[in-house]
């Protein structure tokens, strides 16, 4: 009889020794413990990633295809554009004769000058041999006229412009004869992509996280019934 107490004894401190364990390392305080199941959408990580984005937050942007660069829709890409002083000709109105290819001549009025004999007056205050006296005589360089013929035109009136050689056209100083200046509006024919950021455009469904919360589960990750 003695040894079957002892037995006993011996049972029911493992039996209380093992419930002593429950109650320590077990979360639910000895009762029986809720069974967890694995969410198969998110495996317990509470997120999926974001099918907008491939999950990596950002993608390429759609107006400029990720380079960041936009062909410019003034020069078409070209990086230059006509000349607006010449209007691509490469050539300009040459200003001192006015596109005419000539001046008046500094020297005269219409092809003839005040004659430097009689001083315009058409005769001269001399010495007369004859009568022995001075008195005026007509002017033997000038018939009396009081001008004579310009001997720089020519008696012309005007001469081929000095700043353009009687072409009436410069050389274009804005194109320097090229006919072409560069776009102001980009560089070497691309503007830069006003819609992305380096080329990437932040996702929105996401907020550039890469990642949604899993429709299957709650927030401790228990996949919903």
């Amino acid at each position: 009889m003695k040894a079957r107490a002892t037995n006993k004894n011996r049972l029911l401190c493992v039996a209380v020794m093992l419930a002593t364990v429950v109650m320590l390392f077990c979360g639910c305080g000895g009762q029986m413990a809720r069974v967890h199941f694995v969410c198969q959408t998110c495996y317990d990580t509470h997120n999926i990633s974001c099918s907008s984005c491939d999950g990596r937050g950002i993608y390429l942007c759609d107006e400029c295809g990720g380079l960041y660069e936009l062909l410019c829709t003034k020069c078409l890409g070209l990086g230059s554009v006509e000349c607006f002083l010449c209007d691509g000709d490469g050539n300009s109105m040459c200003m001192s004769c006015l596109g005419r290819g000539k001046t008046d001549c500094p020297l005269c009025t219409g092809g003839r000058k005040r004659c430097n004999y009689c001083s315009g007056l058409g005769k001269r205050y001399e010495y007369d041999y004859i009568t022995g006296s001075y008195k005026y005589k007509r002017c033997i360089y000038c018939s009396g006229m009081g001008d004579t013929i310009c001997t720089s035109c020519f008696g012309i009136g005007d001469r081929d412009c000095y700043s353009c050689n009687g072409r009436g056209e410069e050389l274009c100083t804005l194109c320097m004869g090229s006919g072409e200046q560069d776009c102001i509006l980009c560089t070497d024919g691309k503007t830069t992509c006003i819609n992305c950021s380096m080329g990437t455009v932040y996702c929105r469904d996401c907020s550039a996280t890469g990642k949604l919360p899993c429709p299957d589960c709650t927030d401790g990750g228990e996949e919903n019934s």
